[in-house]
């Protein structure tokens, strides 16, 4: 059987003897008359001299490399895109088999073709062109992983039911949103996609607090905003799961725990699938893609307050004055938030055009309750949280972040589809 022992090979040049490191110390080939160096980090080069008349000089310690592999699985790019992939590298480290990462020392990369996607020596990706390549990353020893990518146009159009701009939400994720938040109704059980990005069912927007009555209920007959987490449909009855009104927390997919996504985060709507963003996903637009601080903001679009997301490709439309200011309030309340933006119906045509997305503050419900409207805005994700709780976006006039509470809560939903 073969010893797990050696960690690093050494790859002799000139001479003919093979000679191995153990632990990152180098051990002399067989036979006497060596001069060897005491210890060599992996990587680096070291110099073998013989007694006699012949000698080894500049060895390179090469990692004993067990596996390779690249991450993220990227499958699509968009043209103009640029992603960083990473090598995960196995190794032996004093006998114990290891996972490190290390673009530059263990790996080196490469594209079948440089015309449609570039690949630097740390692994990042530009897309060029549209088309197909095949990124590979090649260990010392000869170990390879390859990620085959194909590179799309933004497109030019969309389906009927969808906002013009393409948003990214993760490393080779891209998604386009749903014309309006999502509604239902609890007489005919069906969805629908509201008519403007600024409607929804449950107040007018025009003042905080408490909304009395059954708005958004069961009762209220027939279109409902405000869902608890995880209501869709029945497999077996084709009919909503939950009542719209349920306060207990059971009857919210319990089953999953913290950091799983909900197994079924679609809906059909018009007779095509759409998706609920996860709370990594919300957290990357907010947060993380390219120019992401500049390209969100709170506002008031035809007297109604809410958080406007912009596209990544985002050009300001300008007509009429209309112009676009990224950041939150100085304070918090209803009144703050068209200090930032504001926006009539006809401006926001214009906003929209250019791919605009606006989230209305349309609260919350707890039971036949809807509360903060025009004060919140509250938004699910797919992602559980524990086993009572589910990950949510929250805005208000001077902040724009990601929370948990209860299932039952009643919560806003955008939906969007993926590219």
């Amino acid at each position: 059987m073969k010893s797990l022992i050696p960690l690093l090979a050494l790859t002799i040049l000139m001479g003919a003897s093979a000679a191995t490191a153990q632990n990152y110390n180098i051990t002399a080939p067989s036979g006497s008359g060596w001069d060897v160096p005491t210890s060599a980090e992996q990587g680096t080069t070291v110099t073998f001299k013989y007694t006699g008349d012949k000698y080894v000089k500049n060895v390179k310690v090469v990692p004993r490399i067990e596996s390779i592999s690249i991450t993220p699985s990227c499958l699509t790019m968009l043209v103009d895109e640029n992603v960083n992939l990473t090598c995960n590298v196995s190794i032996y480290k004093n006998s114990v088999l290891t996972d490190v990462t290390d673009n530059n020392k263990f790996v080196t990369w490469s594209s079948s073709d440089l015309s449609v996607l570039s690949v630097s020596e740390n692994g990042k990706v530009t897309a060029l062109r549209e088309g197909e390549a095949t990124i590979t990353a090649t260990a010392a020893n000869g170990k390879t992983d390859a990620l085959t990518i194909t590179v799309k146009k933004i497109p030019s159009s969309h389906p009927e039911n969808c906002i013009a701009g393409v948003f990214t939400v993760g490393q080779c994720k891209h998604v386009i949103f749903s014309k309006g938040n999502l509604q239902y109704n609890v007489s005919d059980n069906a969805w629908r996609f509201a008519d403007n990005q600024w409607d929804y069912v449950g107040g007018n927007g025009s003042s905080a607090g408490t909304v009395t009555g059954s708005t958004n209920a069961s009762a209220a007959g027939p279109w409902i905003d405000l869902f608890g987490w995880g209501m869709w449909l029945d497999e077996i009855t084709d009919k909503a799961k939950i009542t719209n009104t349920s306060t207990t927390n059971s009857q919210y997919a319990p089953t999953l725990t913290d950091d799983n996504e909900f197994a079924e985060n679609h809906r059909t709507v018009d007779g095509e699938q759409w998706l609920t963003l996860s709370r990594d996903e919300w957290y990357y637009l907010r947060n993380t893609r390219a120019n992401a601080s500049k390209l969100f903001g709170v506002a008031m679009v035809n007297g109604v307050n809410g958080v406007i997301f912009l596209p990544d490709q985002w050009t300001d439309p300008k007509p009429d004055g209309v112009e676009f200011t990224s950041g939150v309030a100085s304070s918090s309340g209803i009144d703050y938030y068209k200090t930032v933006n504001e926006y009539t119906a006809t401006q926001w045509i214009e906003m929209e055009k250019s791919g605009a997305v606006f989230l209305p503050a349309a609260g919350g419900r707890y039971g036949t309750s809807v509360y903060y409207v025009g004060y919140y805005g509250l938004y699910w994700s797919s992602t559980a949280s524990g086993t009572d709780d589910a990950r949510y976006l929250c805005f208000y006039s001077d902040n724009v972040g990601l929370y948990y509470n209860y299932r039952y809560g009643g919560r806003s939903v955008r939906l969007v589809r993926s590219l």
